[in-house]
Formats: structure tokens, sequence, C-alpha cells
């Protein structure tokens, strides 16, 4: 139902479906204006409603051949409902999903009896936040939101004697590991 046919229907082309305002006339029929020219001003609200700068005389939208429909009018239409009705919001949040955390850019070395386990963080800015977790055969870190990094360790290590070092400049975390 298009929104002339919300506003009670239209005599010729609109009222037929072909999208097409017949007349000024019976536009002003269908919202209730009458068929004389003076219409538009009377039903277009209250007194000191804001004057719409489009058109600048408050009636809130052009039509064909220059006419104009009453603000009133508009809203009730696009909001889906009739004559009478109070308009609503045109956009409604039903909800929203949080992105899954990335998993960042790594790398596992072995230099010199040590694995080095090399993080790219670039969106972290501080040690602060970053959850890590060792065991001896696997490595965990997480950031709640952006990061998680799970990771079985290609060699056995101590993980009681490992260490982590965060680089704020590069924004990496360095985990070296002593192999078993």
């Amino acid at each position: 139902e298009n929104v002339f046919q919300q506003l009670g229907g239209l005599d010729g082309a609109a009222g037929k479906g072909k999208g097409a305002v017949a007349d000024l006339a019976s536009l002003k029929r269908a919202m209730g204006l009458g068929g004389g020219s003076g219409g538009i001003e009377a039903a277009s609200g209250a007194a000191n409603e804001p004057r719409d700068e489009a058109t600048g005389d408050g009636s809130g939208l052009r039509l064909p051949g220059g006419a104009t429909a009453p603000r009133a009018a508009v809203r009730t239409a696009a909001a889906g409902g009739g004559a009478g009705q109070a308009a609503g919001p045109l956009v409604q949040v039903v909800g929203s999903i949080d992105a899954p955390p990335e998993v960042p850019d790594h790398s596992i070395e072995e230099v010199e009896g040590t694995l080095k386990l090399r993080v790219e963080l670039p969106r972290l800015d501080c040690a602060a936040g970053l959850d890590a977790r060792l065991s001896d055969t696997s490595a965990v870190l997480r950031v709640d939101g952006l990061y998680e990094l799970k990771l079985e360790l290609p060699r056995t290590v101590d993980s009681g004697r490992a260490s982590c070092r965060f680089d704020k400049k590069r924004r990496r975390l360095t985990v070296t590991m002593p192999v078993r």
C-alpha cells in the first residue's frame, strides 16, 4: 500500500497503482484539505510549528507539480499509519552482536635452548588487561574483546622459569620459555 492509499486513496492514476498523482485537487481531497487552494497552510499543524528548510512554508514535502503536502500527513504516512496516528521512530535498534576477538599475528622460534613466542598486538597500548597463561605444553593469551590466542607449543618448556616482556613502542609481547 503506497503513501497516497494510506491517506485515504486518490482518484485517477495514483488510486489505480500507477504511482503518479492525478491532480492537486485529488491529493487535497484525500488529505482532507478540500479542493481549494488555501488548504495547505491550514492543515500544516500548530501555528508555531517550525518551518521546513526544503520548502520554506512548514509543509515538509514537495509533491509533483510544485504542490506540497502537510507536515502532519507526511509524518503519519512515513510511520506506516493512517491519518491521526502518532509517528514512531524511523529506525529501531533490535540488538547487536559483539565481534569475536581476533587471533593476533605471532611467531615461535627456538633460540639457544629457549622458545621465543612473539605476539603482535597493534591495538594494545600497555600490558594492563593482558591475560597470559602458560603451561609446559601450551600458551593462552587474551585481551578482553580484542585478542585471543591459543597455542600448543612445539616443545615441552619449563613454564615456571618463563618470562614475558611487552614492548610499548612496537606493541609486541615476547614470551621467553626455557626448553626442558
